[in-house]
């Protein structure tokens, strides 16, 4: 006669567990490399990593794995849905600083750019091809034709809706660099204007000209020229301003 002790009935709930655990995460592995890779993540507005390139200076120096391992995290399979339940879960818990973004008040979301993020170098270089851009180009148009315009984040105007203990990069201390480094221009310097209208329904968007063959892409699929941020036409702006535009963030940021 054979008998079972009670450690017996204990491990097999616990051997079922561990089964169970790697079917889903043997699912989940082969779902990820059977359906195609995306490019783009609409709802982190970022690329995503594509198969690197196999090489043995790369693996050697381990590129090829930390890039192994980006794509894997990438492309894995229901990706916009695990990142919603974290989200909802990391909301839940009270957290405010969730995936590179401040959680504000009143529902505002806030882009996170703190002064370690600051790369000083591409500052310099930034401002001193946009001055070489402004003194070749009032050779041709005239200086009185020429106008700078920095439009500070939503961070800087909306501060009061940052939440508690937020650490953003000191805004004021770069647009005066170039402010000052801009002095033969005419530069436009929005942030009292736009902090004292923070409370009406007003926002600043980049849009592109798009080269020819997004241009057709466009045209083929009946999509109107959009802002890169909200992804509204540009038919919805009250004022369109055709520059050679200068974004705060690859500026400031790396």
């Amino acid at each position: 006669m054979l008998s079972y002790g009670k450690g017996d009935f204990m491990k097999k709930p616990k051997i079922l567990m561990v089964f169970a655990f790697l079917f889903v995460i043997g699912g989940i592995s082969i779902s990820s490399f059977c359906i195609k890779d995306r490019k783009f993540a609409e709802n982190e507005n970022r690329y995503l990593a594509q198969v690197p390139d196999i090489s043995i200076s790369d693996i050697l120096d381990c590129k090829f794995q930390d890039s192994l391992e980006e794509y894997l995290k990438d492309q894995i399979c229901f990706r916009d849905s695990w990142i919603t339940v974290k989200t909802f879960f990391e909301k839940a818990s009270g957290d405010t600083d969730i995936g590179g973004a401040y959680l504000g008040k009143d529902g505002y979301d806030f882009e996170k750019i703190t002064p370690d993020d600051v790369d000083d170098k591409l500052f310099t270089r930034n401002m001193n091809n946009v001055q070489t851009y402004f003194n070749n180009c009032k050779d041709i148009v005239g200086e009185d034709n020429l106008s700078f315009l920095l439009v500070p984040t939503s961070g800087y105007v909306l501060s009061d809706k940052l939440p508690k203990n937020a650490i953003l990069f000191n805004q004021d201390s770069y647009i005066d660099k170039v402010k000052n480094s801009m002095s033969g221009f005419n530069f436009i310097d929005a942030r009292d204007e736009l902090k004292s209208h923070k409370d009406e329904d007003i926002y600043c968007e980049r849009v592109f000209a798009p080269w020819p063959d997004m241009e057709k892409e466009l045209r083929d699929n009946d999509i109107e020229l959009y802002a890169l941020e909200s992804k509204d036409s540009i038919r919805n702006f009250n004022v369109l301003e055709d520059s050679a535009a200068v974004s705060i963030f690859p500026m400031f940021a790396p």
